[in-house]
């Protein structure tokens, strides 16, 4: 008996200790994270009827705000991100962002990216912000969508002087 006990114990902590055999609630690859993944490709390649079909109708994206009455609907924040592009040449989102998938214990999911934008603005200031956004992804759309960042450098570059030439 004890022999038996011996054997099956370790099969039993193989089998409960699996993570495929548990509930995970963390993950670095999903589905989930593979939309924003595409949505953030859609932005860099200004790809703007992509990356709104990422959205649900009803989303609400608070763009460095968290105020309701600030929310901004997919298509308003669409407009918002064109008209700002405008200010650039060119840029994009680093390829190399850290991508997580959280799911709740009420099994929402939730996506958390951390990326660095980088721009040439159009007066020629290299433009840097690192930025954080989350994501509740519902029936595989974007619901809500929260971005945090330091906006102080694009208004440095928006406001910045002309340098006189010396001579």
């Amino acid at each position: 008996m004890k022999k038996l006990i011996l054997f099956f114990l370790p099969v039993l902590l193989l089998l409960c200790c699996n993570p495929e055999n548990s509930n995970r609630q963390y993950f670095t690859e999903s589905p989930e994270i593979d939309l924003v993944r595409r949505g953030n490709a859609a932005y860099a390649a200004e790809n703007w009827q992509e990356l709104r079909s990422m959205y649900t109708d009803n989303a609400k994206i608070y763009d460095n705000v968290w105020d309701d009455s600030l929310a901004l609907s997919p298509d308003n924040f669409i407009s918002a991100l064109q008209s700002a592009a405008d200010n650039y040449t060119e840029y994009t989102v680093t390829d190399n962002g850290m991508y997580e998938m959280v799911i709740k214990d009420d099994g929402e999911k939730w996506v958390h990216n951390r990326m660095l934008w980088i721009g040439k603005h159009k007066n020629g200031m290299e433009v840097k912000i690192p930025i954080h956004t989350s994501f509740l992804i519902v029936d595989n759309k974007v619901a809500f969508q929260a971005n945090m960042y330091n906006a102080l450098p694009a208004y440095l570059a928006d406001n910045a002087q002309p340098v006189a030439s010396a001579g």
